[in-house]
């Protein structure tokens, strides 16, 4: 579902773009983490990620409203999209960046929300290091509304920025965080901090303001990458021991940890299924090793695995590979 904010005259800039997924898992059961028994249950998705699309639908609001009364001098068209398909890997955001660029519509900076209904103590806000402008940006304009931040230069792994990242454009993801029912039939709008969805979407406006005013574009930061094999990638040893007999569970199957590892001293068992590390949702291998960027050394950090049907959240602090 698209809309688009028009600058007046003719289309000169590049587009700015707010996007939030629409999808979930409803009932399908295939990607649940809830129990066996619950996995045909609806899955609301309230925070994932129709928390999400509701602020998105708020700043589309405030700014449309600003742009009618005549206070919104406008350098660039804002795009709003809510993208399907986020949960099959993003395909409805790639789908859209792929069918713009033959209707020569360009795109300066794409912002993210996915998952921004659970504000407890900090909003994330991933992808900082993809321009220059972002961090005096972040600074300044969540300078009225206070939110705390944790502000990272990583890339979000899975979500939407993958689709205009890889094509140069810098971008941000906000996130209030993984919560316990993430992926499960329990995320249910009774759960929503209205207050702190209220902020996010404060602050959302305000960036986006700032973004569109402006006549320059944010510059593009190709992230680094370690090579294969590299340093970082080898230092990181934390013990698990893959299963793959099992190719079709959602997550990372474990037939157990070494011994005097940090797996085992985290309380790994055999059995657990990964599902997320470092705040990365694992789907597989390929993510559970993606996600070792996060992580440092004798730094501790959660890890959540499913155990009998129950979501478990451990505590990992990495070693070094010998």
């Amino acid at each position: 579902v698209v809309a688009m904010l028009k600058a007046p005259g003719a289309r000169k800039r590049p587009a700015i773009v707010l996007g939030a997924h629409l999808d979930h898992l409803c009932r399908q059961g295939h990607g649940s983490r809830s129990a066996e028994g619950d996995k045909k249950k609806i899955h609301f998705g309230a925070n994932d990620n129709a928390s999400g699309v509701a602020a998105l639908l708020e700043v589309a609001d405030y700014l449309s409203n600003l742009n009618s009364r005549g206070k919104l001098k406008l350098q660039h068209d804002i795009i709003f999209c809510c993208f399907s398909a986020e949960e099959l890997g993003a395909a409805g955001s790639r789908h859209l960046v792929e069918s713009l660029e033959p209707a020569g519509i360009t795109i300066a900076a794409f912002v993210n929300l996915d998952m921004v209904g659970r504000l407890r103590d900090n909003v994330t806000v991933q992808g900082a290091g993809s321009s220059s402008v972002w961090r005096r940006e972040i600074e300044r304009r969540n300078a009225p509304v206070g939110l705390h931040l944790a502000v990272d230069d990583a890339q979000k792994e899975l979500t939407d920025t993958v689709s205009f990242y890889s094509r140069n454009i810098p971008t941000l993801s906000l996130t209030t965080g993984p919560t316990a029912d993430d992926k499960r039939h329990t995320d249910t709008v009774d759960k929503i901090n209205f207050d702190g969805l209220s902020q996010v979407a404060r602050f959302t406006a305000l960036l986006m303001r700032g973004l569109a005013i402006n006549s320059e574009s944010p510059d593009f930061i190709p992230e680094k990458k370690e090579e294969p094999g590299g340093r970082r990638n080898q230092e990181i040893a934390l013990g698990t021991i893959p299963d793959y007999a099992e190719p079709d569970v959602p997550g990372l199957l474990l037939q157990g940890a070494t011994p005097g590892g940090p797996a085992a001293n985290a309380g790994i068992k055999a059995g657990d299924i990964v599902v997320e590390l470092a705040g990365q949702e694992v789907i597989d291998i390929q993510t559970f090793m993606a996600a070792f960027k996060f992580l440092k050394v004798g730094k501790p950090a959660k890890i959540l695995v499913i155990r009998d049907g129950q979501e478990v959240e451990l505590t990992i602090v990495p070693g070094a590979r010998q």
